[in-house]
């Protein structure tokens, strides 16, 4: 997997930070909570207030925030730019 630090740099994002975007995409289509919830929780309040992520409907009162945390179009879009060659801004 290819990662643009230039771009990660000039967004003031981290490696720890691109880590947590891709267990949150995949939250969407595998249970990835416990993940996050052990290696990202701290991550997870820094980017609570961004449009980056979003948190949907609850299924159950068992699940929390780790388990409904979901990329926005925004958080999926600078994914694609993390990982694609030569976007520069």
């Amino acid at each position: 997997m290819y990662l643009n630090f230039k771009l990660l740099n000039s967004r003031q994002l981290t490696p720890l930070d691109f880590s947590f975007l891709l267990a949150v995409k995949g939250n969407k289509t595998e249970d990835n909570s416990g993940v996050i919830e052990y290696y990202f929780k701290d991550v997870l309040e820094k980017f609570r207030e961004t449009n980056l992520i979003t948190f949907i409907k609850p299924k159950n009162k068992s699940q929390n925030d780790c388990n409904t945390v979901r990329l926005t179009t925004v958080g999926n879009d600078w994914l694609d730019d993390l990982t694609t060659t030569e976007i520069i801004e």
